[in-house]
C-alpha cells in the first residue's frame, strides 16, 4: 500500500495493533476453539453418512461463531470444495443461497444446455477451489429452478469430480421461518435420501435450540449435530497474551499478564479487545504492558462491550426479557427466579419462557442453589441503561407505539429504525412476534 505519509511522519507511525476486536474478523492467533474445529472438519471430511456432515454451531455473541465458520470455509476451499456462505439476518435466504450458487467455475459443462460467457472469477460469498473449478468459463443455472434443483445439481457434479459443496448460514436464529423449514427440507432431501456431498454449517445463538425444538418441521436441523463454543479459560487467556506480545517482540509485565488473564472472561471478543487496548496504551508495543496499563485496558474493554456487544443484545429481546433483566439489575445482579417474576409484574409462567430464553442466550446464569446473575453475553450496566427505556403498560396502549407497521423477521429493529421489534416468544409457534413493539391485535409469526 502506497505511504500517505511523508518521510517526516515514519519515525510516528505505529506498528499495527495484532489482536482482532471485530466481529468475524479472523484472529492471528485461534485459541480455545482447536478441539472443535476438528470436530466440524472432521464431520466434512467423512462425508454424508456422519451426523457431522450437517452442524449447528451455537454460541453467545463474540463467541466465535462466525470465525469458526471461515475456519471451516477456508479449509473446504484450500481442499477444493465449492464453499457458499450466507448471512440469515435479512429475509430472501432462499435465493441468496442460489444467487451466489449461480457461477460455478467449472471445466466440465454442469448441463449440456446452459448458456456460458466470460466473466471474472471472483464473487462475495463463493469461494472456489483450485481442484474443481479451473477456468473462467461460468455456466449460468436456470433461476427457474428450485434451491433443491440447484444444490442437487451442484452435488452431483462434486460427486462426480470426487469433491463437495459447503454452504454456511450464520445468524440462522434470524431466519425467516418458511425460509429455514424450506431449507431444513432440502437440505435433509439432499443428504439424507441422496447421499450427495452437499455440506451445511449453520450458527445462531442459543435461543436457536427453542426455535427448532417447538418446529416439528425443522426437526431435522433439530437432530442435526450441535457445536457449543466452550467459553475461554483463564489459562487459556494468559498464554494467548503471552504469545502474542512475544511474536509482537513488545514487553508485558508478569503482574499485568496475570490481572489481564483473570478479567478476559468467557469470549474471544472481550480477550481480543483487552489485547488491542492494551496494545494501543502502551505506545503500539513501544513500551512494556504494566499492571496499571492492564487496568486500564480492561476498563475500557467494558466499556467496548457495553457499547459494542451488550447493547445489541439488549435489543434481541423482547420487553418481557428486558422487565427481568431489569429487575435482576436493579437487585444488584443477584437474584432468585421468584424474584425476578413478582419484580417483572409477569406470569409466572411467562417469566419462565423469559428467563429461560436469556439463559439460552448467556445474558444470566443460574447456579445449583436457583440464584441468578448475569452472563458473559449481558452487564448490569446495560440493564439499568436499558431499564429507563422500557415502555410502560400504558405507552405501549397509547398512541406513541400503536402502529402496526411490521419489521421485518430477525432484526430487532425496522427499516427506518424508530421503531424496536415486539420480539414477543409466541410459545406455540416458537418463534418472536415480527411486528413493531405496541402493535395492536394479536403477535404475528411472519409477514403478510
Amino acid at each position: 500500500m502506497p505511504n500517505l505519509l511523508s518521510d517526516a511522519y515514519d519515525d510516528d507511525l505505529a506498528a499495527p495493533s495484532p489482536f482482532t476486536p471485530s466481529f468475524g474478523v479472523p484472529p492471528n492467533l485461534l485459541v480455545g476453539r482447536d478441539a472443535s474445529k476438528r470436530e466440524m472438519l472432521s464431520g466434512l471430511h467423512n462425508g454424508p453418512m456422519d451426523k457431522r456432515f450437517v452442524s449447528v454451531l451455537l454460541g453467545a455473541r463474540g463467541s466465535g461463531k462466525t470465525v469458526m465458520l471461515d475456519e471451516c470455509e477456508d479449509a473446504a476451499a484450500a481442499s477444493g470444495w465449492l464453499v457458499i456462505s450466507v448471512n440469515a439476518t435479512t429475509e430472501g435466504l432462499l435465493d441468496r443461497i442460489k444467487s451466489e450458487a449461480s457461477l460455478a467455475h467449472n471445466a466440465h459443462p454442469i448441463l449440456p444446455d446452459a448458456p456460458t460467457r466470460q466473466t471474472r472469477s471472483n464473487r462475495r460469498g463463493l469461494r472456489l477451489g483450485p481442484a474443481w473449478f479451473e477456468n473462467e468459463t461460468q455456466h449460468i443455472l436456470s433461476a427457474d429452478w428450485s434451491l433443491r434443483r440447484w444444490l442437487t445439481t451442484l452435488g452431483q457434479h462434486a460427486l462426480a469430480n470426487r469433491t463437495a459443496v459447503l454452504v454456511t448460514v450464520d445468524e440462522l436464529h434470524a431466519a425467516d421461518r418458511e425460509e429455514m423449514r424450506s431449507l431444513c427440507a432440502d437440505i435433509q432431501h439432499i443428504t439424507q435420501r441422496k447421499q450427495l456431498p452437499v455440506a451445511v454449517l449453520a450458527a445462531g445463538l442459543g435461543e436457536l435450540q427453542e426455535i427448532l425444538a417447538r418446529d416439528k418441521k425443522l426437526s431435522f436441523f433439530l437432530r442435526s449435530h450441535q457445536v457449543h463454543l466452550p467459553p475461554i479459560s483463564a489459562a487459556q487467556a494468559r498464554g494467548f497474551y503471552q504469545t502474542m506480545y512475544a511474536d509482537a517482540d513488545a514487553g508485558i509485565d508478569t503482574e499485568a499478564l496475570d490481572y489481564m488473564a483473570v478479567n478476559t472472561g468467557p469470549l474471544p471478543i472481550r480477550m481480543q479487545s483487552i489485547g488491542d487496548a492494551a496494545w494501543e496504551s502502551a505506545s503500539s508495543g513501544r513500551r512494556p504492558v504494566t499492571l496499571d496499563i492492564a487496568r486500564f485496558a480492561v476498563a475500557q474493554t467494558d466499556t467496548f462491550m457495553d457499547s459494542h456487544v451488550f447493547t445489541q443484545v439488549w435489543h434481541d429481546h423482547s420487553r418481557e426479557e428486558h422487565l427481568c433483566l431489569a429487575v435482576l439489575a436493579d437487585r444488584n445482579g443477584t437474584a432468585t427466579f421468584d424474584e425476578i417474576a413478582a419484580g417483572s409484574g409477569l406470569p409466572k409462567h411467562r417469566a419462565r419462557i423469559a428467563t429461560d430464553l436469556l439463559a439460552m442466550n448467556e445474558c444470566i446464569t443460574q447456579d445449583p442453589r436457583g440464584v441468578i446473575t448475569f452472563g458473559p453475553a449481558m452487564s448490569i450496566r446495560v440493564a439499568q441503561w436499558g431499564r429507563q427505556r422500557i415502555p410502560t403498560a400504558e405507552q405501549i396502549t397509547g398512541a406513541a407505539l400503536a402502529s402496526e407497521a411490521p419489521v421485518s423477521s430477525g432484526t430487532s429493529r425496522s427499516a427506518g429504525g424508530d421503531k424496536p421489534r415486539c420480539g414477543h416468544m409466541m410459545v406455540r409457534a416458537g418463534v418472536r412476534c415480527v411486528l413493531a413493539a405496541g402493535h395492536n391485535g394479536p403477535h404475528r409469526s411472519r409477514l403478510r
